[in-house]
């Protein structure tokens, strides 16, 4: 996607998601989010996926 607007749903439950996780990490608690949270290497096989598409 190129352009995000900063009005959508999926970019404002990012940000609050964001934004939670390091107030928690600051406040010495785990930062758990209510949906599930890819792990690094997930993240990397997204990332390949995408760089074979062209």
């Amino acid at each position: 996607m190129a352009r995000v607007s900063l009005g959508s749903l999926l970019f404002r439950t990012a940000l609050g998601a964001a934004v939670a996780a390091a107030v928690a990490v600051r406040d010495g608690r785990p930062a758990a989010g209510g949906a599930a949270v890819p792990s690094y290497q997930a993240v990397q096989e997204l990332i390949r996926r995408q760089d074979d598409w062209g």
